[in-house]
């Protein structure tokens, strides 16, 4: 049996007893003295008036604003506007020759006719690539050590006054 389990008590709890409702708690005022309250007492507000609605109408009136801008600076007389005419004038027509040293040099060379590609017979080509590496070649395979847990019998269930289960070689089992 573990330390744990000998040394823990197992206490006897109280029975619960019924509970009822929470009590509603008393809201007390608080009862602060300071000079606010001693000089100066409540006083009743006066009844509201209720508004009364009014129609918008616009000012007849003409409005006549007067800025210094309005004074400074007045409409000023345009005079006639003259009408743009532009001139006429229409160079000579003279006939263009576009000749360049590219085109007075060059030579129109004539060209064999080109005879027309062999037919060829299309075969695939044998697949015997060799698809090892040195790598591969070199590769030894070794064995991994077999591992010696595995080698034991099924793990039993632990007994009830223990949490852990040990196996004996030379009995060769768990007890």
């Amino acid at each position: 049996m573990s330390g744990f389990a000998i040394n823990c008590v197992q206490w006897d709890l109280p029975e619960k007893s019924a509970r009822g409702a929470p009590a509603a708690s008393k809201s007390i005022p608080f009862e602060g003295n300071s000079t606010y309250k001693q000089e100066y007492d409540s006083k009743p507000l006066p009844d509201r008036v209720p508004a009364t609605k009014t129609e918008w109408r616009p000012n007849l009136a003409a409005f006549d604003g007067n800025t210094t801008n309005k004074t400074f600076h007045d409409p000023k007389p345009l005079g006639a506007r003259e009408t743009f005419q532009p001139r006429v004038h229409t160079p000579k027509r003279v006939p263009f020759d576009g000749s360049s040293n590219y085109r007075d040099e060059y030579k129109k060379w004539e060209l064999e006719q080109r005879a027309p590609p062999k037919s060829v017979d299309y075969r695939r080509a044998p697949d015997n690539r060799d698809f090892g590496s040195t790598y591969g070649k070199d590769f030894k395979k070794y064995a991994f050590p077999k591992c010696p847990i595995h080698e034991l019998p099924p793990y039993p269930q632990p007994p009830a006054d223990r949490y852990h289960v040990f196996y004996d070689d030379n009995v060769q089992q768990w007890y």
